[in-house]
């Protein structure tokens, strides 16, 4: 079996040159709420533009009517790979009684049930304590906060090579690839 390192960069944005297999915390920050009634775990995401639910989970928590089938398409964080997307819907995220409206594109194959984007963040004045671990909204001078889920499992996410490779045995090579969110710092542990 291949072994893979990772090289984790410095606060500054250098490369340290160390080696850290099992980072102390997720640089992903994962939210409960209720969608539509339904409780949903939700990536924050402040690299994605726009708000996206899952479209495996759609049919828990919409109609069929209710979906505007609207295909079209959003680039990655690259600015290469494109992200399509089946249409929109109207959500409503709850957070105990704040009650918070948001549009989301429906896509296929996210990382998780819902991510929230800038639109929102922006929207309800969403902020990050990370000393405390919560979240934070508002809306119409009414407050809410929400604890930052702290992940016990390892999360997978779908990487998709930009092209075909063959490597050699004891060789190593960088290749540009397509993953469902805009940015990610993780080690990567190949299913083989």
């Amino acid at each position: 079996m291949p072994k893979f390192s990772v090289k984790e960069s410095s606060c500054d944005g250098a490369d340290s040159g160390h080696i850290s297999l099992n980072p102390s915390k997720s640089s992903l920050i994962f939210i409960y709420a209720l969608v539509n009634t339904h409780k949903v775990k939700m990536l924050i995401d402040t690299g994605a533009t726009k708000t996206f639910i899952n479209s495996k989970i759609l049919h828990h928590l919409v109609s069929v009517d209710s979906i505007l089938k609207q295909p079209s398409s959003f680039l990655l964080a690259d600015g290469i790979a494109s992200f399509k997307v089946l249409g929109l819907v109207d959500l409503t995220i709850e957070f105990n009684d704040f009650v918070t409206p948001i549009k989301a594109y429906i896509a296929q194959n996210l990382c998780t049930d819902i991510i929230i984007g800038m639109d929102y963040i922006n929207r309800y004045n969403m902020s990050i304590n990370v000393k405390k671990q919560t979240v934070h909204l508002e809306s119409h001078n009414r407050h809410a906060v929400v604890p930052i889920i702290n992940p016990t499992k390892s999360i997978k996410i779908p990487v998709i090579s930009c092209s075909t490779i063959s490597l050699s045995s004891n060789t190593a090579t960088t290749i540009q690839v397509i993953i469902p969110i805009s940015a990610i710092s993780l080690p990567f542990i190949p299913n083989s």
